[in-house]
Formats: C-alpha cells, sequence, structure tokens
C-alpha cells in the first residue's frame, strides 16, 4: 500500500470537521452535451495525477497519513443521470451537491445531469487536498484530459505532482523576512466577537443548503470601473457590502464591534504564485473596522480599504502558522489535534473570494460552460461563510449552511442585501477618490 504524507492544512481541515464538512463544491453548466464516457475517463485520469485523491485519511496516536485505496473504482466516483424535467435535474443536482461523500473511497465525486440536450457537471471535492485556488487548476486540468481523450490521447497531460507542504511559502523570501515570517507566533486579536448568522434555535429540521445570488455582467463591470476611479479592490468593496449586509440582518449590541475573516492565498509568498504540488495554502486575516461603518459604502468601502491597506503590509495570513508548525513538529498527531482544537476559534462569520474562474481554462474540447461557480464548506451553526466566484464577468455569491427553512430564507436575504450594497455602489458614485495609505 502507497501512503502520502498529510501536511499542516490537510491536518488543521480535519480538526476543523466540527465546523462544517471541509468539502469544496463545482457546478458547471453547458448549452451543450459531453461526451460521458470520456468524461469519465478524464476524471479518472486527472485523479491519477492527483493521487492523493483516491486516497483515505488516516491517523494514529502519533501521526496522520494518506493511505491509498487499492480498491478504487472509478465508476464509483462518477455517475450520470438524464433528467426528464427540469426540476427533477435542480432536485438531483441539490442533493448531490449537500450530500458529504464517504471518505473511506475517496475524496471526489462527481454527477453529470442532462436535460435536453444540455449537460450540468457537478463535483464535491474533500477540502483537506486542496483549496480554491488549486480546485480552480484541477478542474482546468479535468477539462484538458476530457480534450485530449476527444482528439485520441490518453488523458496524460502534465500537471504539477511536487511538495505539499506549507514549508514553500517562505523559500522566496530573503533572510530578514523569514526571519520575520517565522517568528509571528501571536495570532490575530482582532476577533473576539460573537457576532454570528441569526440561526433558529431549538425548532425547524436541519438540511444543509447552498443559496446564491447572481450580481450581472453589467453591475459587475459598471463596480470594476468604479473600484478602479477611487481607488479601491473588488475585494475590498466585497467586505464593505457584507458589513454593511450583515448589520442589517443582524442585532449588534451597543460596544460591539464585528470582525469579518478574509480567506489569503499564501501562494502570494511564492515567486511564481504557483505551490509545487496540488494542497492547502489558505489563511486568513481579520478585518475589523470598528462600531462606525459609516453613513453610506463608499464611507465603508474607505474604512475597509484602509483597514485592508494596513493588514496586506504585515505579512497577511501568516500569524499564527509559526504556532501551529511548532505544534505539529513536537507533539503526536492527536495531542496537537487536542491542543489546537482546544486553544483554536473558528470565526463565526467570514468570506472567501475564491476568484476569477478564467473561461479559456475550462474548454472541454471546445464546449465552454455557460454558467459556474464554486463554493466552499457547509458550515455547522453559529458559523456562517459568504464565498464568491467570478466567471464571464459575473459573480456568484454563495452560502452553504445546516439549518432550518428559516435559516436558508435569511441566508438568501443576506446575499440579496449584499447584492444591493453592490449595486449601490455602482449607481451612486462616490464624489472623491479614497485616499491612499
Amino acid at each position: 500500500m502507497k501512503y502520502y504524507k498529510a501536511e499542516l492544512w490537510d491536518k488543521m481541515q480535519h480538526i476543523m470537521e466540527r465546523y462544517n464538512d471541509h468539502m469544496v463544491h463545482c457546478h458547471l453548466e453547458f448549452d451543450n452535451a459531453l461526451d460521458y464516457e470520456a468524461l469519465k475517463k478524464a476524471v479518472n485520469s486527472a485523479i491519477e495525477l492527483v493521487p492523493i485523491l483516491k486516497c483515505r485519511f488516516t491517523h494514529n496516536f502519533f501521526k496522520a497519513k494518506w493511505a491509498e485505496n487499492r480498491n478504487f473504482n472509478i465508476e464509483d466516483t462518477i455517475s450520470f443521470e438524464e433528467c426528464a424535467d427540469k426540476a427533477k435535474q435542480n432536485k438531483l443536482i441539490e442533493e448531490f451537491l449537500t450530500a458529504k461523500l464517504d471518505e473511506r473511497h475517496c475524496q471526489i465525486k462527481a454527477l453529470l445531469t442532462r436535460f435536453k440536450g444540455k449537460d450540468t457537471l457537478n463535483l464535491v471535492i474533500n477540502h483537506m487536498v486542496m483549496d480554491g485556488a488549486d480546485l480552480k487548476l484541477f478542474i482546468n486540468l479535468i477539462a484538458e484530459c476530457y480534450t485530449d481523450i476527444r482528439k485520441g490521447g490518453q488523458g496524460k497531460v502534465k500537471f504539477k505532482n511536487g511538495r505539499r507542504d506549507e514549508g514553500q511559502i517562505f523559500e522566496d523570501m530573503d533572510k530578514k523576512q523569514r526571519l520575520k515570517a517565522k517568528t509571528l507566533i501571536s495570532y490575530s486579536k482582532a476577533c473576539k466577537s460573537k457576532i454570528t448568522f441569526p440561526f433558529e434555535k431549538g425548532s425547524g429540521e436541519i438540511k444543509p443548503f447552498i443559496v446564491k445570488r447572481v450580481i450581472p455582467q453589467s453591475v459587475f463591470l459598471a463596480a470594476k470601473q468604479e473600484c478602479k476611479r477611487v481607488g479601491c479592490t473588488i475585494n475590498d468593496l466585497i467586505v464593505a457590502c457584507f458589513y454593511r449586509a450583515a448589520l442589517k440582518l443582524i442585532d449588534i449590541k451597543e460596544g460591539e464591534a464585528l470582525g469579518v475573516p478574509c480567506m489569503v492565498d499564501l501562494r502570494k509568498y511564492i515567486k511564481s504564485g504557483q505551490s509545487a504540488g496540488v494542497t492547502n495554502l489558505t489563511s486568513m486575516v481579520i478585518c475589523n473596522i470598528g462600531e462606525d461603518i459609516g453613513k453610506d459604502i463608499f464611507d465603508t468601502v474607505a474604512k475597509v480599504k484602509k483597514e485592508m491597506d494596513r493588514l496586506k503590509s504585515d505579512y497577511p495570513g501568516l500569524r499564527g502558522l509559526p504556532l501551529l508548525r511548532l505544534a505539529f513538529r513536537i507533539f503526536p498527531y492527536c495531542l496537537a489535534k487536542l491542543i489546537i482544537g482546544t486553544f483554536f476559534k473558528n470565526p463565526l462569520l467570514g468570506i472567501s473570494n475564491i476568484g476569477i474562474i478564467k473561461e479559456e481554462g475550462l474548454s472541454f474540447d471546445g464546449i465552454a460552460p455557460s454558467y459556474v461557480f464554486y463554493t466552499g464548506s457547509i458550515k455547522y451553526a453559529p458559523y456562517y461563510q459568504l464565498a464568491l466566484t467570478t466567471y464571464k464577468n459575473q459573480i456568484t455569491l454563495t452560502t452553504a449552511l445546516y439549518g432550518s427553512q428559516k435559516d436558508k430564507l435569511n441566508a438568501e436575504i443576506l446575499l440579496n442585501y449584499v447584492a444591493e450594497e453592490f449595486k449601490e455602489f455602482c449607481q451612486n458614485q462616490a464624489k472623491v477618490k479614497l485616499e491612499k495609505t
């Protein structure tokens, strides 16, 4: 049996399974039909290039590792369903995307559905194996393998297969930077807030669900232009919109301030911008602009930009990482898991901008999806996350939760509030540019 080393962020995702299902979810809609047999071979080829996907995570008191599943069979991993009506297709997709995969078999499952000659490809992948950045590359890999197979090849394409550890983020730093980065022991203290999503308590059937809201291309392009004009980023705008939206829905006690955790891709510290292998290299910073978020979206954007600029200037995402590395290095795995699980406090609210999904990377033998979104793990109460992806200049906001029907309604309301603030920013231009910090 073949084994692979479990890296730091694999273990951290395992520890965080008490907060969420630690899966990532992908949804791709096509205006054409794909070749299912070629797709099956393509998924199998992609898994062969990322072999941890056909492993199971195993651990004893001393260490954790990935163990290859000798009985892996692609037939158990991907399935196809042709639907007689749209409602049945939507129900099938919803049930598939919200069902946790059997991690004892492998770390990926896929479903292709077809209705009136149009296909929808859905995937669920263990977040322990990869984060959003490598998820985008992996789905592109499936498309590349599919294209190769359709053209008569075997799906034997080139793909990164190097190291997965977090140590690679320090290697391109100079000695001074590396020393500083490796001594950032203390974790961010900006997130002591107990403010959370208003989950219904004590009633209602609890089910997993994913809700989404699309910000259309026209609004996104207007926002992009306005962000450029005033000197902020789309990410600054999203955080500001979330601030204002959350405080419309959530009752805040006097003296409380909302800290919003934002995911950071640690590949920013690698010169190539890429990890050597498929892995998790995502951390976070906590944006806290205080109690006064401003009178309108422009005030909030200005405050968020100032705070995010400050955070970006001081090794964003690296605080606390040296302590985690030390804990896993000196303690047996189960003890390290206990210690970290006791003292690590998962943020109650957060934002994950998975980023831009490029159309050119998703050509399945000349067929590109007409619509795509990826989203993160499904959270257990009281935890909440807003995730977003951009495809064809269209943003899809998503929230994935275990909750009641009322929780689902509130999740939809919150996404609508975010979209409204986004639109407000575009329609009512700020009079001055934001100050540079």
